[in-house]
């Protein structure tokens, strides 16, 4: 028996694409993208700049 590196699941030693998920059993799962992990970066960028937008409108106002 052999463990599938994509799922996890148990497989036969002669299996070479998953049954469960659809992928090649013995290659290692891919990294994501750079262009995913960048966008959730701007996303969390521009929440820390309109949260001190926030801040100082509020501080000007007092």
């Amino acid at each position: 028996m052999k463990t599938c590196l994509h799922c996890g699941k148990q497989l036969r030693d002669e299996t070479t694409k998953c049954f469960f998920c659809g992928q090649m059993a013995d290659e290692l799962p891919q990294q994501k993208k750079g262009f995913e992990m960048s966008k959730k970066n701007r996303d969390i960028a521009l929440l820390i700049i309109v949260l001190i937008i926030c801040l100082v409108i509020y501080i000007l106002k007092k």
